[in-house]
């Protein structure tokens, strides 16, 4: 069980004090305060001003885009039309969590949905109500330690390497002893999958695992479903456990029948 973390900073909005972030390569939630422009979190502002001017160029989906950076007193923010732009384009609107990475040659900008698992007390009464993927993007909800979120930004692919956004979730019960795993819809349509579309897809556990073939389908609801029977036996000898954060991230595949692959990385 990951402690709760502690209270967000009343002037960055973000987690600062406990954060591990360098500002090379840091996280924030989005909210709706930063529609226009976003705080850079107090423990990494003074490494991003030194690499920054007043302003800067991220390559992200849609991009490249040009924004202004304000370096106050005790204040940095990114904002201007690039930001607003980006903001649109990804069709952001809350709880996302904003990759800021300084890593490659140019500045990106990745977006990453994160999810909140809901507790497994309820899956005899009402399935539906147990969908471990049913409340998307919604602000921290879950919550990753600090440990998890540097791991996370350590194993993320690059951009070129996945279509659609990365998805960050918890196992579930429903997932790991029920068999029972959906993909939302918003993952679902970042990736190009159709209304009523069938098929097959590969999933592995990181990009250089064995494959497991998975029959998939899209519900009424968009939400991707796979195959009971696919998705346990990609299960097993996988030694995956209820609690554990995945990072899954959809790659086009040139094997014969498949769809596409599903990654599934451990956090």
């Amino acid at each position: 069980m990951v402690p709760p973390p502690p209270a967000p900073c009343r002037r960055c909005k973000s987690r600062c004090a406990s954060s591990l972030a360098t500002g090379t390569l840091f996280g924030i939630y989005f909210e709706s305060s930063f529609l226009h422009a976003v705080i850079v979190p107090c423990n990494v502002r003074s490494e991003f001003n030194k690499l920054t001017g007043d302003s800067v160029t991220f390559e992200a989906p849609g991009g490249p885009y040009t924004m202004e950076v304000e370096k106050g007193r005790n204040m940095t923010q990114v904002g201007g039309d690039g930001w607003v732009r980006f903001i649109a384009h990804m069709c952001i609107t809350g709880g996302e969590l904003i990759s800021f990475s300084f890593k490659a040659e140019r500045p990106m900008l990745a977006v990453i949905y994160v999810n909140k698992a809901k507790d497994d007390e309820d899956v005899e009464d009402d399935e539906d109500d147990d969908d471990p993927l049913g409340e998307a993007i919604v602000a921290q909800r879950m919550r990753l330690s600090e440990e998890e979120l540097c791991n996370l930004w350590d194993i993320i692919p690059s951009r070129a390497d996945f279509v659609g956004v990365p998805f960050v979730t918890r196992l579930t019960s429903t997932m790991v002893d029920w068999h029972i795993m959906k993909l939302p819809k918003s993952l679902s349509e970042s990736c190009g999958i159709q209304p009523d579309e069938e098929g097959s897809a590969g999933i592995r556990l990181t990009a250089r695992g064995s494959v497991t073939t998975c029959a998939y389908g899209m519900d009424t609801d968009g939400r991707t479903h796979f195959n009971s029977v696919g998705w346990k036996s990609f299960l097993v000898g996988m030694k995956l456990h209820v609690g554990q954060a995945i990072l899954i991230t959809i790659r086009n595949t040139h094997r014969p029948g498949l769809r596409m692959m599903v990654v599934i990385d451990i956090i």
